[in-house]
This record gives C-alpha cells, structure tokens and sequence, in this order.
C-alpha cells in the first residue's frame, strides 16, 4: 500500500516536472521570438535611418551649392533640418501686411524656380515641401494672449499663402506644387531665441521646409517601436 502512494506521488511529481518543463520550453521560445522581434525592428529602423541621413545630405549639399551665394544679399540662410529661413522682416512685409514688399517679390522669382528644380529631382525622396510664415509674439500692448495668438495665426497664415501664391505664379509647370507644396501658419509657436529670450525681429520670418519620406517612415517605426515596449512591459 505505502509503495503504491510513493509511487503515485513519484509519478504526480514527474508530470509536473515535466508541464513545468514545458512551460520553460515555451517561454524560452517566446522570449526568442520576441527578441528576433525587437532585432528585426532595430535593423529596420537601422535602415531607414541611414536612408534619411543619405537623403539629407544630398539634398542639403544641393541646396548649400546651389543659394551659399544668395544667403548673404537675401538675409536668409539654411538649416540643418533642410529649411531655407528668409529672416529680415523688413524685406518680407510691411509691419502687419501679408501683401509681399517689391524686394521680396524680386527674391522669390529668382530663388523659385531654382528650388523647384531642386525639389523636382529629389522627388522620390521627399514627403511635401511647407511654406511656413511666422511671427512674434507680440500684436498690441493691451492684447490677451488668446487675441495675440489668433491675430499671429491669422496673418501668418496670409502671409504664407502670399508666398504660395507668389511662387506659384513664377512656376511654369504646376504639378510639383500641387502635389507636394503647402502653405502653414505658424504664428509664434516657433519663436526664435536669444540668450533665452525671444527675439521678435528674428521670429517674423518665412521659411521653406522640406520634410522627407524616410523621415516620415522613421517617426512610424518609432512609434510601433515604443508600442512594443509599453506592450512587453505591461505583461510582464
């Protein structure tokens, strides 16, 4: 009788040793799969990353070779995120115009037609350019900020569809700019800062921004990427 239960709880112990071996096994491979996972996604995002460096840089290169010797008669200059910043105000619009002065006019039919082309042959590689018109923070001394704010909205938004407009009527063949230009409004929610204070002569600008696909893709994998991570940490 003791010899059969002693061989009974034997056995009982031997199939739990082995579910629980089981359980291992499979957790082992989970945690595999998960990891060839992760790696699979990092050697993507790898990629994509080294593409929108490599298109990045070509078109930086473009873009320096073709206006480094306008920047300094146009007051502009260009940044690393690929955007043209045209900086002086006194050259864009009269103080609260969105009508473009004679002299910025002048500027846009010769800067124009020579960015298109640019934009025109990297065309695989880049998501929409933006027109963007922004401004201080600043509209009267007795303004609330909601005013401040939404009259800045309004005349950055003008100004900026000026500036569409402008280029648009410089441009002969029309359906790069349909297809991938806009106009944006930003008001003052990009002000430019000196010394930790904002600079209202050099925020009141307008900036051609290029935005990439490989940029778009990157901001894509990271987020799948941080779901991932917020999903394996809470099964944990």
């Amino acid at each position: 009788m003791e010899n059969n239960v002693w061989t009974s709880v034997s056995d009982l112990f031997s199939g739990l040793m082995i579910v629980f071996l089981f359980i291992a096994i499979a957790m082992m491979l989970e945690t595999e799969k998960e990891s060839d996972a992760v790696k699979d996604l990092e050697l993507e995002l790898n990629d994509i990353a080294d593409r929108f460096y490599k298109d990045k840089i070509l078109i930086y290169k473009s873009l320096k070779e073709e206006f480094e010797h306008d920047f300094e008669r146009w007051d502009a200059e260009l940044t690393e995120d690929l955007s043209i910043r045209f900086k002086n105000p006194d050259i864009l619009f009269k103080n609260g115009s969105f009508k473009l002065s004679n002299k910025f006019e002048l500027i846009i039919e010769n800067f124009w037609p020579r960015y298109l082309k640019i934009i025109s042959s990297n065309l695989n590689n880049i998501s929409y350019v933006s027109i963007e018109g922004h401004t201080s923070s600043f509209w009267c001394s007795s303004c609330s900020d909601k005013k401040s704010y939404f009259k800045n909205m309004e005349l950055s938004q003008k100004r900026a569809y000026s500036v569409l407009e402008h280029c648009w009527s410089v441009t002969g063949e029309k359906k790069v700019v349909k297809d991938i230009v806009v106009a944006s409004g930003l008001s003052y929610s990009r002000p430019v800062f000196v010394d930790g204070v904002e600079s209202p002569e050099l925020s009141k600008r307008v900036e051609f921004s290029i935005k990439l696909n490989a940029e778009k893709n990157l901001d894509i994998i990271r987020s799948i990427s941080s779901k991932d991570i917020i999903k394996n940490k809470s099964k944990r």
